[in-house]
């Protein structure tokens, strides 16, 4: 795995750990759902990494091109 992608997906199971830790707070719903967002983004982020593709800085990538 390169180091790249190994990042990106530890940072995702970053997200992942938010997630778990307030998803039973229902005043942190938006939170949940933005952090669930990030954790697949940068998942993504991660396969476009390993298979040396470029990895675009926007927020949600067209993985389309890929």
């Amino acid at each position: 795995m390169r180091r790249q992608t190994k990042a990106w997906l530890d940072s995702a199971r970053d997200d992942l750990g938010v997630v778990e830790a307030i998803i039973y707070r229902e005043d942190l719903t938006h939170m949940v759902a933005f952090h669930c967002q990030q954790s697949i983004e940068k998942a993504l982020k991660a396969v476009l990494e390993e298979h040396e593709q470029l990895v675009p800085r926007i927020h949600i990538p067209d993985i389309s091109q890929a």
